[in-house]
């Protein structure tokens, strides 16, 4: 099953992995890019490559640069999220780390991290990892953006 998806010229049979951190304090969340890591297998879904469930307030998405056509896409939940909730974020800034993995891309992507819990949602994007060129944006948004 994972040769008919890779048949279709868009990914290897490995994983990409991107480390980054989610950090911030209670109000501000930023993703901080800390490396991009090829592995040797694939060993995640061989179909369904976009997330039927939706699960968890943030989600990434891959992208192929050239068209825009969504790849895949996995949502998740972050001990960032839950700590935002305390009281020690009102007054303190602190990351906490995380990994994105995927198909090894064929083609450059577009790499894109959403906070689902607000109505617009963009929190970074990582754009074009297949050739290993990479330009990072980090735009800061806080709650009184959104």
């Amino acid at each position: 099953m994972l040769q008919q998806v890779l048949s279709i010229n868009i990914f290897y049979p490995k994983t990409l992995r991107i480390d980054f951190e989610l950090g911030g304090n209670a109000d501000t969340t930023i993703v901080f890019l800390k490396e991009m890591k090829e592995e040797p297998f694939w060993g995640g879904p061989a179909k369904n490559l976009t997330d039927p469930f939706s699960y968890g307030n943030f989600r990434y998405r891959v992208y192929e640069a050239n068209s825009k056509k969504l790849l895949y896409e996995k949502g998740f939940g972050s001990l960032f999220e839950e700590w935002q909730a305390t009281q020690e974020a009102k007054s303190l800034n602190r990351t906490f780390y995380q990994v994105a993995t995927m198909p090894y891309p064929k083609t450059k992507i577009r790499f894109e991290i959403d906070d689902r819990s607000y109505a617009t949602g963009k929190v970074c994007d990582y754009i074009q990892s297949g050739n290993r060129s990479s330009k990072l944006l980090y735009p800061e948004r806080t709650n009184q953006d959104m």
